[in-house]
């Protein structure tokens, strides 16, 4: 969605937008993480996300990655290493 988007820090959505919320900076929908900014550093999902969409991180390279204990147990199918 955002790729090669590398200074991308925040991801702001309007309060009127009935679709998407903006989580600490991250896009949502509802409690799904839909895509994490590149330049976001460190990656933290906060608490309440239970699912993460396809490629919510597009090509990043993402060193850590700190996990929330709401995410549904089996996270691993929603997370792609390239």
């Amino acid at each position: 969605m955002f790729s090669s988007c590398s200074k991308l820090s925040h991801i702001n959505v309007n309060s009127l937008n009935s679709n998407f919320i903006s989580i600490d900076g991250i896009l949502c929908e509802d409690n799904i993480l839909v895509a994490y900014p590149d330049g976001k550093v460190p990656v933290i999902l906060p608490e309440g996300i239970r699912e993460i969409k396809e490629y919510a991180f597009g090509f990043s390279l993402i060193d850590s990655i700190q996990l929330p204990d709401t995410l549904l147990k089996n996270w691993e199918r929603y997370i792609r290493i390239f």
